[in-house]
């Protein structure tokens, strides 16, 4: 099948926009969290050092830079790449989800929506676990759409293992089960799925059951949170601008001069 000429355009400037904005700062130095993970990969969970703060070391993601540092040693651009593909990947998967809930001719459109995000950009090129989880709760919502409009156990089961990760990927990642919860929650209020509510509640008594040790470890670290806190809580303008509105009107106002057939056109996948 012949490739259309507008795809090939954009998949060339979706390339210089990770060449620039992911890749150039990839062999930059360490900054300062950054050595947590290299000092985490390299003494492992369990050294006196991390007493202080037992949450730091709480990721199933370390295990990714503790393969680089016995292949490749300290490299920045090494303890980096995981994060790199990572993102790379939750972009992939982000477009599918647009595809299936906004319009199935809107994946590019999201894709450099994304690309716009500073928050983005930034892991995807930091050795944090955040782009991981980026990845994971991308495509935990994708699979929850496919249970939902599958209706098959299968497919609620690999919902439900994926989802699982997304809190061992870092403690910070629990609200995201709410989208998980409100999404299911209004798609079986509605009857919009085969999904049956006895089929729901035993994949969710599933989740719940797996993310329990995950639960009671956080719950533990949790007595000891005010302790680490080193900046006061954001205020609602600082939440305001995390909602990134500006952002979402401007992209309904780009979805509504693109709404005619030749405008996307550019954009179909």
């Amino acid at each position: 099948m012949a490739i259309e000429r507008p795809n090939l355009l954009l998949t060339a400037v979706l390339v210089l926009c990770i060449v620039r904005l992911w890749l150039m700062p990839i062999a930059s130095s360490f900054w300062v969290d950054e050595m947590g993970t290299v000092f985490v990969a390299r003494y492992g969970a369990a050294h006196p050092s991390l007493r202080a703060a037992p949450q730091v070391a709480e990721s199933i993601y370390y295990a990714l830079p503790r393969l680089t540092e016995r292949i490749a040693g300290t490299s920045e651009a090494g303890y980096r790449l995981w994060s790199l593909l990572a993102m790379g990947a939750a972009l992939f998967l982000i477009a599918r989800v647009a595809a299936a809930v906004i319009h199935p001719q809107c994946a590019w459109f999201v894709v450099f929506a994304c690309l716009s995000l500073r928050g983005i950009d930034y892991q995807a090129a930091d050795a944090r676990p955040y782009a991981l989880g980026a990845c994971v709760a991308a495509g935990g919502v994708l699979l929850l759409i496919r249970w939902l409009d599958s209706g098959r156990v299968r497919d609620g089961a690999a919902f439900a293992v994926v989802a699982a990760l997304l809190w061992r990927v870092h403690l910070v990642f629990w609200p995201f089960y709410l989208v998980f919860l409100i999404y299911a929650t209004v798609r079986l209020a509605r009857g919009g799925t085969p999904v049956g509510w006895r089929q729901a509640v035993m994949i969710s008594l599933a989740l719940g059951v797996a993310l329990l040790p995950v639960a009671a470890h956080a719950v533990a670290l949790n007595r000891e949170a005010a302790a680490h806190v080193i900046s006061p809580p954001p205020s609602l303008g600082a939440l305001s601008r995390s909602l990134k509105l500006g952002l979402i009107a401007g992209a309904c106002v780009g979805a509504w001069i693109l709404s005619g057939r030749r405008g996307w056109r550019l954009f179909t996948v």
